[in-house]
């Protein structure tokens, strides 16, 4: 190899010997690193999660009564509901 390039083919091989660990390193850090923000991003998508399950819960408490009442005086327009407006949980 010497013959066919020269002295200068030494050189090009202790800069790709000297690089390599170097190249292992950076890897290892970009590797730290990206855990570090998907762990991060886990936690933030966990914790949208919990307040977007919470205001549909909200939603739905909110809309359930109005929902339950419409159903009953739909069920007592056609006369099928004077039992379930009886057991009704709004009923006092």
């Amino acid at each position: 190899m010497e013959n066919a390039l020269g002295v200068s083919c030494f050189f090009g091989l202790a800069v790709t010997c000297l690089f390599l660990p170097m190249n292992h390193y950076a890897g290892k850090v970009v590797v730290d690193a990206q855990e570090n923000i998907m762990k991060a991003r886990d936690e933030r998508v966990a914790l949208m999660n919990e307040i977007l399950g919470g205001i549909r819960m909200l939603k739905v408490l909110y809309i359930l009564p109005s929902c339950f009442e419409y159903i009953l005086n739909f069920w007592v327009v056609h006369g099928l509901g004077t039992e379930l407006r009886k057991a009704s949980p709004q009923n006092p």
